[in-house]
């Protein structure tokens, strides 16, 4: 906790805002209260933590992602739920992250706006994982942040560069303009594949396409998440992950060795990010705007043109971004 109360600290006088992933949807086997409402359960002692959970008459209890599934609905489960989400928050905590919502156990319109509205009204913001438009009760669950659809698969910018076409884009413009109208603000997330998939095609620019895929993601107005392994594009040792303990996932792994290196490079991928993001930084039109689509005299299978106008701005500006698809170099 002090490591912690520290960290918050120091993001608090660079105006660093922290957010944490909200995981309603179970609890750990070895989780306090699931061992005393199996406790209570087995002896025959009434405890309300029993109602959290669904049993078999075997004494097992229904899971999610392998561990112990709380049903949601439950007002008693959301109240310590909430309890637990206010004491971050308590701590300088700015927002959530809602973790796969469509896995959550018996979920509702109300126990979603529940969780929503407890958070902004304390000044947050939530932020939902994946696969909100493909349910109603995601689409009208009080959100007032960013809204993932699918990870990286929420531009398909990758298959994009791949394949010379711009309609993955085009398409993906569409479900952002959707998710806005329901009072959402999508991100994208890229990183997760970028490596694998450019490494194993037949590219023979793949640092440049790659370049062009970080371009691409600092410079639309949505939320970006980063996948802490992409920003120096070098493949991550798996075995090493795994002898370095269960809780290394890899995907949030940074080859710090890549990065030294890099860093002393300006041609590099890591030192490409590092400039891209500034612009970000430096110029708001690029996190808060409008997207436009404008002509280009190339083809429309493989090029398209966006302008973004500054919500900030008075009177407007404009950053006008060309991206021809079939020669990545040329934007770099």
């Amino acid at each position: 906790m002090e490591d912690f109360e520290r960290l918050m600290n120091d993001c608090k006088e660079k105006d660093v805002k922290i957010i944490m992933m909200a995981i309603p949807e179970y609890l750990g086997w070895q989780h306090p209260d699931y061992l005393a409402a199996k406790k209570a359960r087995e002896e025959g002692i009434d405890d309300p933590r029993i109602r959290w959970f669904e049993w078999n008459d075997d004494g097992t209890v229904l899971t999610c992602w392998n561990r112990p599934a709380p049903d949601i609905s439950n007002p008693d489960y959301m109240d310590a739920f909430l309890k637990h989400i206010g004491f971050w928050m308590d701590k300088g905590i700015a927002g959530w992250d809602a973790d796969a919502v469509l896995t959550w156990h018996n979920l509702n319109l109300d126990t979603l706006r529940r969780f929503n509205e407890y958070i902004i009204k304390r000044g947050g913001f939530v932020t939902a994982e994946n696969m909100v438009l493909q349910r109603e009760i995601t689409k009208y669950g009080s959100f007032n942040a960013g809204t993932g659809y699918l990870r990286h698969e929420f531009y398909n910018e990758l298959e994009a560069i791949m394949k010379h076409k711009a309609d993955f884009i085009r398409d993906a413009l569409k479900v952002r303009e959707e998710l806005i109208s329901h009072g959402m603000f999508p991100y994208q997330q890229f990183g997760d594949q970028s490596y694998n998939t450019l490494t194993n095609s037949w590219f023979s620019h793949i640092s440049e396409m790659f370049k062009l895929q970080i371009a691409f993601n600092a410079v639309l107005p949505d939320q970006v998440w980063v996948q802490a392994n992409a920003m120096t594009f070098t493949e991550i040792d798996r075995s090493a992950e795994k002898k370095a303990g269960p809780h290394n996932t890899g995907w949030g792994t940074i080859n710090w060795e890549a990065v030294k290196e890099q860093e002393r490079n300006p041609n590099s991928p890591y030192a490409h990010l590092r400039r891209m993001f500034s612009l970000r930084a430096k110029y708001k039109e690029l996190a808060i705007g409008e997207i436009e689509e404008v002509e280009t005299n190339h083809s429309e299978g493989c090029s398209a043109k966006l302008k973004i106008t500054s919500a900030l701005s008075s009177p407007s500006s404009e950053v006008r971004i060309a991206a021809n698809t079939s020669s990545p170099e040329r934007l770099l």
